[in-house]
């Protein structure tokens, strides 16, 4: 369960069509231009280095409340450790391998398959948005669907081993308000996922969403706060090495 629930924070951080748009070159231009500007714009974006976010992960079902410390920099290197039931879970990914220590041995292992993905997919640049191409992310404009009466903007990311998500858009604001993609469950069976993006903002320029809360077969499964974030502290990259 702890596996499957860490992915599902990944694929946190980071649906009915009802109008369809052209989705020629202007038109996606035009989204991605504004979508930078909402997150502060490219030089907030770049100026970006490292960032450290303390939280809290509540799951209802389980009536379970977690502490976090999730440390990135960039482009590709993220460690997370997690204070789970009076034990500290520490995952990370070094830009190549995903990896993990056992709590009980303290001994650190590699994670394999599916959860490797995820870790992966979590520990993607902030910076994507301004050269998917560079990332093997493509992007298209899909059509519009209705939140509480809103109509939103859908946009599709597809990455380069086939897997796809849909970006829900604010035309107003051009923030992202909820990501939709598919993910393996605890009995191996793909599941749709839903996450809610809210309580957006700046962070030395940067707007970043502090409330994502995830929806699993319909019903909420997870809520995550970020309560403080911190930039640019130097994050050495030792700290997301795979040690033996």
């Amino acid at each position: 369960m702890a596996k499957k629930f860490f992915s599902i924070f990944l694929l946190c951080l980071f649906s009915t069509i009802s109008l369809q748009l052209s989705s020629n070159i202007q038109d996606l231009d035009t989204v991605t231009e504004e979508m930078i500007g909402a997150q502060g714009g490219k030089a907030a974006i770049e100026n970006i280095k490292d960032m450290t976010i303390k939280g809290s992960i509540e799951v209802p079902q389980q009536d379970l409340s977690v502490s976090f410390t999730q440390y990135k920099k960039e482009p590709d290197k993220r460690r997370m450790e997690f204070e789970v039931q009076g034990m500290t879970q520490i995952q990370g990914f070094d830009g190549k391998r995903a990896w993990e220590i056992i709590p009980e041995t303290g001994e650190t292992v590699e994670i394999p398959g599916e959860d490797a993905k995820d870790i992966k997919r979590g520990s993607l640049a902030l910076a994507w948005i301004l050269n998917p191409e560079k990332y093997g992310i493509s992007l298209d404009i899909k059509g519009r669907e209705k939140i509480k009466g809103k109509t939103y903007l859908l946009l599709e990311q597809t990455f380069s081993d086939g897997d796809k998500s849909i970006l829900s858009i604010d035309p107003d604001k051009y923030t992202i308000v909820k990501i939709k993609s598919t993910m393996l469950d605890e009995m191996g069976v793909k599941v749709e996922t839903e996450t809610y993006l809210s309580d957006y903002k700046s962070v030395e320029g940067y707007r970043m969403a502090h409330t994502l809360t995830s929806y699993l077969r319909g019903k909420a499964y997870m809520k995550i706060t970020y309560k403080k974030v911190k930039v640019n502290t130097g994050l050495k990259d030792d700290l997301f090495k795979m040690k033996k």
